[in-house]
């Protein structure tokens, strides 16, 4: 049962100034380890003119900690209802309390992936709270019923004044509402994701011969992602290697759990892979992993959204072979003096596979890939254009 910690509206986290800084509220599904979760953490770290705070709707997660760490406060409110006409009580109830203090939020974002954004929205709108959303993820998926109850929904829960912007992450994610009679309503701004900047990113210069030549994955292990491909690619590899007599020892690390964690480790034993695919998990740095790999490569689908762990390998200093979907082309091949990765079609497992074997004997290639990739990076992900370009579009202080 919801039960809101009075002392946590008035604690400052012993920052004497923090009461007087505007509030922007978070509002989340849950607080597992995913790409909006992490969004939502790099722009708690980096925009410090506000005060954080964390409405989890649903269960508690690993990500909580993080947030707290980052100086957020955290309400988790374990809602369990699924009755979707119903608006949420225990975030009517929280607004509510936060009234009664004189201490309602300034502003609100609410992440992608709310199975009732308009009660959400609405009940956002009648306490008066400036509201952007989140979208993290194109509207393809979209099936036409639930499209449906999206748009009764909103006639049933009008927001009160003007709709939010939907802050998309990328142009590809914006351009696929057309898509949807309830998301087209909505005025769209585009802004990449920002990322946890790497403390320390890779020697790109440096050559290690002492281990396997690694390649490695980040992502969720779930349908919108396409690991199948990889490891069919990889299987490729490793047979085009033998055929041609190499010697070079190769290995595939995937970071990242899910539902089809089962079937592609299934598909590792069909494809006699076990000695040299590892599964790796959940990981608290994925940067420390990183560091052990030679080569990023990153196939996913149409459904994709941005690709939080591109923009993180690229940062890093790992040369990238990328699938040729939506906001990969449009934000990582941008370089006027040469690309920032290398692209294969989606779905073409012997294209990837060669990708990889030219980068694998081509060390001047991957040098060149991992130096435009860190540029690039820099200009289109670093975490403070990310936080500035939110707290514009909230009307918050940005610090700057």
């Amino acid at each position: 049962m919801f039960k809101l910690n009075s002392e946590q509206l008035i604690d400052v986290n012993t920052n004497k100034n923090i009461a007087e800084k505007p509030r922007l509220l978070h509002v989340l599904v849950g607080a597992g380890r995913g790409g909006v979760e992490r969004d939502a953490l790099v722009l708690m770290e980096r925009l410090l003119t506000v005060r954080h705070d964390a409405f989890v709707l649903g269960p508690d997660g690993p990500m909580t900690s993080d947030w707290k760490d980052s100086g957020a406060v955290v309400h988790i409110a374990r809602q369990t209802s699924r009755w979707p006409l119903q608006i949420s009580p225990c975030l009517k109830k929280y607004l509510e309390r936060l009234k009664a203090n004189q201490r309602l939020p300034d502003a609100a974002i609410v992440w992608h992936g709310m199975p009732k954004l308009p009660q959400i929205l609405h009940l956002l709108s009648a306490y008066g709270i400036r509201t952007a959303i989140h979208g993290g993820n194109p509207a393809i998926g979209l099936s036409r019923l639930t499209d449906w109850v999206y748009c009764m929904l909103h006639r049933l829960y009008p927001p009160k004044g003007e709709l939010p912007n939907y802050i998309c992450c990328s142009k590809h994610v914006a351009d696929s509402f057309h898509r949807s009679r309830y998301l087209r309503r909505f005025p769209t701004e585009v802004v990449p994701n920002g990322i946890e900047w790497p403390q320390a990113p890779a020697d790109v210069k440096s050559v290690r011969t002492d281990k396997p030549f690694t390649i490695g994955m980040t992502a969720r292990l779930s349908r919108i992602k396409d690991h199948a491909t990889l490891l069919q690619a990889f299987a490729e590899l490793r047979e085009s290697l033998a055929h041609n007599g190499s010697q070079k020892s190769v290995r595939l690390e995937l970071i990242g759990d899910g539902d089809q964690r089962g079937v592609l480790v299934q598909l590792c034993e069909d494809l006699n892979l076990n000695d040299s695919v590892r599964f790796v998990g959940e990981v608290d740095d994925v940067y420390g992993a990183m560091a052990e790999w030679d080569l990023f490569a990153y196939a996913t689908t149409k459904h994709e959204g941005l690709g939080n762990a591109v923009s993180e390998a690229m940062a890093f200093g790992l040369p990238c072979v990328l699938t040729d979907v939506g906001p990969i082309r449009d934000f990582f091949d941008l370089r006027p003096d040469g690309p920032s990765v290398r692209l294969v079609p989606p779905f073409d497992s012997t294209a990837m596979a060669s990708s990889l074997s030219e980068l694998i004997t081509d060390q001047a290639a991957r040098f060149r890939l991992a130096l435009a990739g860190q540029d690039l990076a820099r200009e289109r992900f670093h975490p403070d254009h990310y936080s500035r370009a939110y707290a514009e579009l909230l009307g918050l202080p940005t610090g700057a």
